[in-house]
């Protein structure tokens, strides 16, 4: 092995960490770098990994998260770029090949394609199989993906992740099979644990919650004023409401305005031409029979509908009477109406419920107005263009005598 050239490779890959890669990430710094460079050896040797491709190995290690200094997404390939950048003016063409494809096995899931980045890949995962080093690397890279993500991963949500990273990871080497693949299985079954553990610690806050919610349900007075917000929402729906039966009104209006015109001019001047003009005749009674359905379902829509105005004392105890539209007390007497609107002021559930009863049929005449407002609108407009059309039609078909 050249010396020398691991000796280099280790001082630039410190320099870069310390000026490039910042404090935020907590797991990926230099500790773990160096951790990995002496798993590395450790499983190296284990192997029988020396000379030469121990060399490509150690470099491979040093660089395989150097990438990080340029950003986190992909920093395999950047950890080969940066490796290349520095190798290519030491070493042969070939270990480079070699350094790159064991930094870009690391990559997860790993797919080592050779011996040696089957060491390097169980070399980073060496913690996996660590007692304490698994829990406070851990930690450090819950810290890390909060520190460099925009979207935050709760404690809760971390270790479910980890611990199904555990059951799906696998280690290649055959040392790291009978010598870390035990201590991996304990630190998945402490992975569950703390799972299971957050998951007890958030049923106790849900339930201490509830508890709290179910006393703040009893110290609520019934008798307490509704709120403002409240009021205002029943005050603007009751305003749109009504500005939405107000355009109804002007459309029916304008229909009803247009096509009384139509019929007028049919009536008084086209209907004397008939004797001239008999191809207009047909057209004509087409146009001046569209007017007048248009106007009969305009009319329908601004057509009021008045009940009989009267309740009793058992309608209002049941609140089947909406005490608050004019159709339902215009025949009862002033006394019979201040009693029933005193009694359900009284109730604030009541008095709720004829506000909603109130927006309810408001809602519910508006939409009969829309729905022959629709009609109206539709025939006109098929009506007015087929008798436009027939007028075409029977002037060039029909010859004026």
């Amino acid at each position: 092995m050249n010396m020398s050239l691991l000796t280099d490779v280790e001082e630039y890959v410190k320099t870069l960490f310390e000026k490039e890669i910042g404090p935020e990430y907590e797991y990926h710094d230099l500790s773990h770098t160096r951790e990995v460079v002496r798993h590395c050896k450790v499983i190296a040797h284990e192997e029988g990994i020396q000379g030469q491709e121990m060399e490509t190995l150690i470099i491979a290690a040093w660089f395989h998260d150097t990438g990080f200094a340029k950003s986190p997404s992909q920093h395999e390939k950047h950890s080969a770029a940066i490796a290349r950048d520095f190798l290519k003016a030491h070493i042969p063409e070939e270990e480079i090949q070699q350094v790159e494809k064991c930094i870009l096995a690391t990559r997860v899931p790993q797919h080592p394609e050779n011996h040696l980045s089957e060491i390097l890949c169980d070399a980073d995962m060496f913690h996996l199989s660590q007692q304490e080093a698994f829990m406070i690397r851990s930690e450090k890279l819950r810290k890390e993906w909060n520190n460099t993500s925009e979207k935050q991963i709760s404690e809760y949500h971390f270790w479910i992740k980890s611990h199904y990273f555990l059951s799906i990871h696998t280690y290649f080497t055959a040392y790291a099979k009978t010598a870390l693949r035990p201590g991996k299985l304990l630190n998945r079954e402490q992975a569950e644990k703390k799972v299971e553990a957050l998951e007890e610690a958030q049923r106790q806050k849900e339930t201490a919650l509830n508890e709290e919610i179910k006393k703040l349900k009893k110290k609520n007075d019934k008798s307490k004023m509704p709120s403002r917000g409240i009021e205002t929402m029943f005050r603007l729906t009751a305003r749109n409401q009504i500005n939405l039966s107000s355009i109804a009104d002007n459309k029916a209006n304008i229909l009803i305005s247009v096509n009384s015109i139509i019929i007028s001019i049919i009536v008084t001047m086209l209907v004397r031409k008939f004797s001239e003009y008999p191809n207009i005749i047909i057209p004509s009674l087409i146009f001046l029979l569209t007017s007048l359905v248009t106007m009969i379902f305009a009319i329908l829509s601004t057509r009021p509908n008045i009940k009989k105005g009267r309740f009793n004392k058992q309608d209002v105890k049941e609140k089947r009477v909406n005490l608050l539209f004019f159709g339902n007390f215009y025949n009862m007497s002033l006394n019979d109406y201040d009693e029933a609107v005193k009694e359900m002021m009284k109730d604030y559930d009541g008095l709720y419920s004829n506000m909603i009863m109130d927006q309810y049929f408001l809602g519910k005449v508006l939409g009969k107005k829309y729905r022959l407002l629709r009609k109206a609108y539709t025939i006109f407009m098929f009506g007015f263009t087929i008798s436009v059309l027939s007028f075409a039609i029977f002037a060039l078909i029909v010859p004026v005598p």
